[in-house]
């Protein structure tokens, strides 16, 4: 799951500040989650949860503030925030699209962009910095920081197995089950961000 990786990468941030600062212990993180993220939050929890034992975080509480989604329709030129991804303003009426609607994210790049591109380039940025936190600068060599060797169509292909694990498939078993469809999705996502790092690695090296 994702939710992993981007844990290991908060807690390894977390160990490098507080060298810089010569602490011994951490006892409270703050984050922010945006809705468009596409993070789970109760499997963020479980991951921290898990992943701090033995670090300078073991005992460290952890606050998740959800960040709203800022949006301004030019057809009004309202401004508002939303919990939800909407499609039409609920003041005007007028519909999302690439020339009507201008979405704002505020966030560390300091990027205000319009239209699809919005999701395209977030992502992008997102999964750099992911790759480089986890795996160290110079992983599109295929090796992390830790000489450990990258194998992303590995990781894809048993991302896809445990995908498939979430339909009960086998026919030899005598259950009735409906498909895990929560746990489908989060595979997708984990498979989608083994496919981007892929082509990170072959664009980057070409």
């Amino acid at each position: 799951m994702h939710e992993y990786s981007i844990v290991q990468a908060l807690l390894n941030q977390c160990e490098d500040i507080a060298k810089e600062h010569n602490a011994t212990k951490i006892e409270k993180i703050v984050c922010k989650i945006g809705i468009m993220s596409g993070i789970e939050i109760h499997l963020f929890e479980i991951a921290f949860n898990t992943f701090k034992e033995g670090t300078i975080c073991s005992e460290a509480e952890l606050i998740i503030n959800r960040q709203d989604l800022k949006l301004k329709c030019e057809g009004c030129d309202r401004e508002f925030e939303t919990k939800e991804i909407i499609s039409i303003c609920d003041s005007c009426g007028d519909i999302l699209n690439t020339n009507r609607w201008r979405r704002y994210l505020f966030n560390e790049f300091g990027d205000d962009l319009m239209g699809e591109s919005v999701y395209i380039l977030e992502m992008l940025k997102l999964q750099q910095r992911l790759n480089d936190n986890t795996n160290g600068e110079g992983w599109e060599r295929g090796i992390t920081k830790n000489g450990k060797i990258i194998d992303w169509n590995r990781c894809i292909y048993l991302e896809v197995a445990e995908l498939i694990d979430s339909y009960p498939w086998k026919h030899w078993k005598r259950y009735r089950l409906n498909p895990d469809y929560e746990n489908i999705k989060i595979e997708i996502v984990d498979i989608w961000h083994f496919v981007w790092r892929q082509s990170f690695e072959e664009v980057l090296l070409t």
